[in-house]
């Protein structure tokens, strides 16, 4: 995993590359349309949308009260039920 940080730059952009995946956040919506317009016209790519999950990992957010956190309950429930310990 590759986690490239903007933070010289005003608004600020996070983007997280795994393999084939790209995940972004920022505090402008207009960093982010600038980005996937200039990523699309260099690589073969779509946008899938808001991401939910991402490595087993839920992600939650809260555009209203800025909000962006992760849980990792489905992961940690799984872990326990293979090693059955879920009771």
């Amino acid at each position: 995993m590759r986690i490239i940080v903007s933070i010289l730059s005003n608004p600020k952009e996070v983007m997280t590359l795994y393999v084939d995946e790209i995940l972004m956040a920022s505090d402008s919506l207009e960093m982010i349309i600038a980005t996937m317009s200039w990523l699309t016209l260099n690589f073969n790519m779509k946008n899938m949308g808001d991401a939910s999950y991402m490595f087993k990992v839920k992600i939650y957010k809260n555009r209203f009260k800025r909000i962006l956190g992760h849980s990792q309950e489905m992961y940690l429930k799984n872990i326990l039920a293979r090693f059955k310990m879920h009771n």
